[in-house]
């Protein structure tokens, strides 16, 4: 029987940590519990066997954060209210999921399947990409090679829009299929053509490439796509997730680019380079076409352009939630 990874789960409420533990427990996942500091520094000494760590955003000490980060262990963030600075302080500690309390087992037990899945497919994936590039040095014109750069943006390596608007195709049908949520998110560069005039075409293609792993950096799930669309303009799919999802997700991106803090003295807004957003969510009709989804994405972008830039919107659709 293949061994369960082991979970630590952190709060200073008792109850809560015992209710969490015990829902893990049943699940037959080893637990490590903290509900203080000075616990959460001892069971850290046990890091290599922790594979996510639950935190109650309550219980939050910068340090935790920091230590999480250093031994690369996901955080599920639980929170007692959907506050927007609880969602910036998760992000910028760099959760892998943020949910509200109270959390039912099923979703509890959801939400830790789901990341534990994208953690080892990650893993798997930086196996087999440093076994390619072992390949790749000794047979450079494998058929594999030329089969990735078909799929991949030539300047930034991430998806192209040919490869998105398959996958977009897909995806749309599934959730046509199975009534599920569908988001996307359209992200340009603000003010980039005066950039690139500015700064030359090579500190615009770095800035380019920056920028894509930015936007990679602030996906966490393993069916997440990010890719080029065109020029400065990028776009996001994420399949089975609502309005709040998509939220937190383009903030996420506007957050990562500002901190990128790419210097921009010409910018009409500022001094560094940012980005507009625009978010659209919604369950797609069976016999319809994804641009219905492109279509409100774009406005929504238009809209953002027009209120100032440097933020996202997205349209405050009666009944997502």
């Amino acid at each position: 029987m293949k061994k369960q990874p082991s979970l630590l789960v952190a709060s200073r409420n008792q109850h809560n940590l015992q209710l969490l533990a015990q829902f893990l427990i049943q699940e037959g996942y080893p637990i490590l519990t903290a509900d203080s500091l000075e616990e959460f520094e001892q069971a850290l000494r046990h890091s290599a066997q922790i594979s996510l760590a639950l935190v109650d955003i309550s219980s939050i000490d910068s340090r935790i954060c920091e230590w999480l980060r250093q031994e690369a262990i996901p955080i599920l963030m639980l929170s007692n209210q959907a506050d927007s600075i609880d969602w910036q302080f998760a992000l910028i500690a760099g959760a892998a999921d943020y949910r509200i309390k109270p959390i039912g087992k099923a979703e509890l037990l959801t939400r830790v399947s789901s990341i534990l899945k994208h953690k080892s497919k990650h893993e798997l994936g930086k196996a087999d990409e440093k076994k390619q590039r072992k390949v790749t040095l000794l047979r450079p014109e494998s058929p594999q090679m030329f089969d990735d750069l078909a799929f991949r943006d030539a300047l930034t390596g991430i998806a192209n829009r040919h490869h998105f608007e398959e996958i977009l195709e897909r995806e749309w049908r599934r959730a046509a299929r199975e009534a599920r949520f569908l988001s996307m998110i359209i992200i340009n560069l603000d003010f980039f053509k005066v950039f690139k005039e500015t700064y030359g075409l090579q500190r615009g293609d770095y800035c380019l490439r920056e920028v894509a792993k930015s936007l990679s950096a602030a996906v966490k799930r393993c069916g997440d796509v990010v890719a080029r669309y065109g020029g400065e303009e990028f776009v996001t799919l994420l399949p089975d997730t609502n309005r709040s999802g998509a939220i937190v997700v383009a903030e996420a991106m506007r957050l990562n680019v500002t901190a990128l803090n790419i210097s921009y003295a010409n910018s009409p807004i500022g001094d560094r380079v940012t980005i507009s957003l625009g978010v659209a969510t919604l369950i797609p009709e069976r016999n319809s076409t994804p641009q219905a989804l492109i279509a409100e994405a774009q406005r929504m972008l238009s809209v953002a352009k027009e209120e100032g830039r440097d933020r996202f919107k997205i349209h405050p659709i009666a009944g997502n939630p």
